[in-house]
């Protein structure tokens, strides 16, 4: 899970857009974890390396409003330039219930979000009665500690389905469904358990809490992958491992490295190290076993411990190990990832020795006090580097955006995928609208222009690329355009197939200068197969501003009563329309039956407003396809959210039914 892919993909057409638009930038501030000074740039010179500073006063309290000139960086021994600072202020997340298959989940993904925290949870090889304790403390920890805002994933260590995993999302539905799909039981005892949650409150583990004993080589190599990973993604990260022990990885021992060769997993572990204390990773170590039985082995226990423990001290964590109260611990890691200053600074330790460096910072204030971890290990020789895809004939900043496995930066883009049989396959009309970008702009007499892009793929749950298409325009504004005005909006309507499955959605844009991505979930159903089945909902805005629409390539264009869009806010003195499609894929006769569509919208006050759809019927064969149109004129709607539900239901011999919803706000 997790593994980044980029292939070459199609061509677009060009075409001219005759508009205006503001000059628009994202504030560099906005977003922490959006920063591009926030990326690990090494170079063959001189090193940016970041390091997360906690500061309070004597009170404990977080001290706020510091500058770069406050702060003191020294490394081995010299002051070193700071190149730059930010400071994070997260709110501590509420407890809320935890999600179920029936949740309405937005259907448009974005990334113009608050910022928040980035979560890895990864699991160790462990015990079958450790998974299940395990699971319950995740889930407890899904409720009460994870935020709206924050993003996780999911990834094994050692033996399992490539399908348990989950890559980044801020959907808690999904990384619980991960992480109840950790059974445990390797490598004695391979017999998977699927308990209810009432069984998962009650377990209780052995005395012994044995320890699991995997391989060292491919525990080693799977943190190494795994670590240099996370490097490369912006902003700090959080990975909680999950492990009953390292099977002997002493991080001590690597930390205190001074040359010679190394075993083959004792390089694998060093390199993990060198990446995670350089590209701002955080370690958690949970230990599933909690306080320990009467009948434990005491040395076995302690050795686990101190090996989680040191991984901990050295990447600037804590070790949960030996307690029950995992609530408290969960407390305190949340606190510590919510106000904190990333401070980057140039390196002057230029040997690729493997060596730990000390690094120290030091606030110029008085009476208060600051907590960094105690320095970074450097590599041994030649770094790996991502590979460059040969033949990518993509601008190198959508590139980049689409490599991505986190939403990015720099151009404000909104997606929307929706799900549609087209003949007897099934499509995915992709909406992706986009702010006009003011970088990479040249002035050519009275216009400014630039080429722009937008591209968009899919990866499937083993990390396997779905092909999706690039569109290619020419972006051309008035050079006496008012800034004042607010910014243009460019919209793309594509469409590809895909298979039924779960998939991560890839869309970036942007121009040569600048580029956005957004990563977002898809679950495709099967509308081939399924008896009774709905499509997606199309909406469309009638009302302007609309964007400029920069590529249409839809075989539903000629179908759907306007052009679909990505918002979902609308005024109370618009007409919004929804399009769908059920399909009917087993009748008996043409006549056989009746599939009634009915609409309603649903506000959070609990009252509903019933809508008559306009239905059409299409007989195709053996299967019936019945479009609909629903309007609803919002004039006399309050302000408030409101959830859109469309729902089909089958009156013929096998009753049968299928619902849609979406939720939509009015203002």
């Amino acid at each position: 899970m997790m593994r980044r892919a980029l292939i070459a993909l199609g061509c677009g057409a060009v075409v001219h857009l005759l508009g205006s638009a503001a000059s628009h930038a994202q504030d560099p501030g906005s977003n922490i974890f959006m920063r591009t000074d926030d990326v690990p740039v090494f170079r063959s010179a001189t090193t940016v390396v970041q390091f997360d500073a906690f500061v309070t006063d004597a009170e404990g309290n977080p001290v706020q409003g510091l500058t770069a000139g406050d702060f003191e960086v020294v490394e081995a021994g010299r002051t070193r330039d700071i190149v730059s600072l930010v400071e994070a202020r997260l709110p501590i997340p509420r407890a809320r219930d935890l999600p179920n298959e029936q949740e309405i989940e937005p259907d448009v993904a974005t990334n113009v979000r608050p910022p928040g925290r980035t979560f890895v949870f990864a699991f160790d090889e462990i015990g079958p009665d450790r998974a299940l304790r395990i699971r319950h403390v995740l889930r407890d920890f899904m409720a009460g500690h994870f935020g709206p805002d924050d993003q996780g994933a999911v990834a094994l260590l050692g033996r399992g389905l490539a399908e348990s995993g989950q890559d980044f999302t801020t959907n808690r539905r999904l990384l619980l469904r991960a992480i109840d799909k950790v059974s445990g039981g390797f490598p004695d005892d391979v017999r998977p358990i699927s308990p209810t949650l009432t069984e998962m409150r009650a377990v209780e583990l052995t005395d012994a809490c044995p320890k699991s004993s995997p391989d060292v080589r491919q525990l080693a190599a799977s943190l190494r992958k795994l670590s240099e990973f996370l490097a490369t993604l912006p902003g700090r990260k959080v990975l909680v491992l999950v492990a009953e022990g390292l099977t002997g990885l002493d991080f001590n021992v690597l930390r205190s490295y001074r040359g010679g060769v190394l075993s083959m997993q004792g390089t694998d572990a060093h390199a993990a190290l060198a990446a995670l204390t350089r590209g701002n990773v955080t370690v958690y170590p949970l230990d599933p076993c909690g306080l320990p039985g009467v009948n434990v082995n005491a040395k076995e226990q302690l050795e686990a411990q101190a090996d989680l423990k040191a991984l901990a001290d050295v990447t600037g964590g804590f070790a949960i190990t030996n307690t029950n109260n995992y609530p408290a611990a969960f407390d305190r890691l949340v606190r510590d990832n919510s106000a904190f200053y990333t401070i980057g600074f140039e390196s002057g330790y230029e040997k690729a020795d493997g060596r730990f460096v000390r690094v120290n910072v030091r606030v110029k204030r008085p009476g208060v006090r600051v907590r960094v971890r105690e320095g970074y290990l450097a590599p041994m020789g030649e770094e790996r580097r991502p590979q460059e895809v040969k033949g990518d004939t993509r601008l190198p900043t959508v590139a980049r955006g689409l490599a991505s496995a986190v939403s990015t930066g720099g151009v404000d883009l909104a997606v929307v995928a929706t799900p549609y049989r087209s003949a007897r396959e099934t499509h995915v009309a992709v909406v992706i609208e986009m702010v006009a970008p003011a970088a990479g702009l040249i002035r050519k007499g009275d216009v400014m222009t630039a080429p722009i892009e937008v591209s968009y793929l899919a990866t499937d749950t083993r990390g396997k690329v779905k092909p999706g298409k690039r569109h290619t325009a020419t972006l051309t504004i008035p050079a006496s355009r008012d800034p004042s005005l607010p910014p243009e909006r460019l919209r793309v309507w594509s469409d590809f197939q895909l298979s039924p499955g779960r998939y991560q959605l890839r869309s970036a844009g942007g121009t040569r200068a600048v580029a956005g991505s957004v990563v977002s979930d898809l679950e495709v159903p099967d509308l081939t197969r399924l008896p009774l089945a709905l499509s997606g909902l199309f909406v469309i805005a009638d009302q302007a501003p609309a964007p400029n629409t920069v590529a249409l390539s839809s075989p539903l264009a000629g179908v759907l009563p306007g052009t679909p869009t990505t918002r979902r806010d609308f005024a109370r003195s618009e007409t919004v329309t929804v399009f769908g499609e059920a399909y009917e894929n087993r009748i008996q006769a043409p006549d056989s039956g009746s599939v009634v569509v009915s609409a309603s919208l649903r506000g959070d006050t609990g009252a509903v407003h019933p809508v008559v759809p306009d239905t059409r019927v299409l007989l195709n064969g053996s299967s019936r396809l019945h479009r609909f149109v629903v309007r609803l004129p919002l004039v006399e709607m309050s302000p408030g959210a409101y959830v859109l539900e469309i729902h089909a239901e089958s009156g013929g011999h096998d009753a049968m039914n299928a619902t849609r919803r979406i939720p939509l706000n009015v203002r």
